[in-house]
């Protein structure tokens, strides 16, 4: 299966034969900003857009537009990233295009947490070592079984911080500062993303200043350990010279 958004419409196409299966045109009254497939879950589609809506589609059955409507997170304003989280993947993260930050149960369509003023929050979370001007997104990792955001300021520093969900599930905070990105980039950061092939060990970066930085994770911490004292290390890999050319512009 392959989906896609538009303005503001959904459409999906069976790979296999490269013809379009399903035209879903009235799920959202603005555009699409995201469609993503649960990991292990062909049968659903999750559906962000700038209408403040994430909207959850039951492909399993008719292809009916107003069959396949299963649930709706409304998060109030314009969507701008989803990403799924959590051992089994039943978590989804949501950042707006204002910069906050929101955790949900995909399934139920239930809130599990609201980060209201999310820079404000991580600002007063990185205790003076850094002042954040916007999120970047959040990483998940399987290795310590922890949701992670990334979030930098305008000169290219970026900061990882533990998101710690109540052991019931029903409520979250951000944790302190556990990681400064520094010196690899000059300029804002827009994507991340942590290399599961690297056992978890390796953090890789892409800024507006043409740079892709590759980060070493030294030592990485056990899951008992709390946010606040998780000894979460950033590092620019200097392993080989592969690693020295990522952090230059190119």
């Amino acid at each position: 299966l392959v989906a896609a958004g538009g303005d503001p419409i959904v459409q999906l196409w069976d790979r296999r034969t490269r013809k379009g299966i399903a035209t879903f045109e009235d799920l959202h009254t603005e555009a699409v900003t995201q469609v993503r497939l649960p990991p292990g879950r062909p049968d659903r589609l999750v559906t962000a857009s700038v209408d403040g809506l994430v909207c959850l589609l039951d492909l399993a059955g008719n292809l009916d537009e107003e069959e396949v409507m299963e649930g709706v997170c409304s998060v109030g304003t314009s969507v701008g990233r989803i990403g799924f989280y959590g051992d089994n993947w039943d978590r989804l993260w949501c950042q707006t295009h204002t910069e906050e930050l929101s955790l949900w149960r995909w399934e139920a369509s239930e809130p599990v947490a609201m980060f209201k003023q999310t820079r404000d929050v991580a600002t007063a979370a990185a205790g003076g070592a850094m002042q954040v001007d916007y999120l970047v997104r959040c990483e998940w990792s399987q290795a310590q079984h922890r949701l992670f955001l990334v979030a930098g300021s305008q000169d290219g520093t970026a900061g990882v911080f533990p998101i710690v969900e109540a052991p019931e599930g029903n409520a979250a905070a951000l944790g302190g500062i556990c990681g400064i990105m520094g010196g690899g980039h000059i300029d804002t950061v827009r994507q991340v993303h942590w290399r599961a092939d690297q056992g978890w060990s390796r953090l890789m970066s892409a800024g507006e200043d043409a740079r892709v930085c590759t980060w070493s994770i030294n030592p990485a911490p056990p899951p008992q350990q709390t946010a606040d004292t998780s000894p979460l290390v950033m590092g620019r890999s200097t392993e080989d010279n592969r690693s020295q050319r990522r952090m230059s512009p190119y």
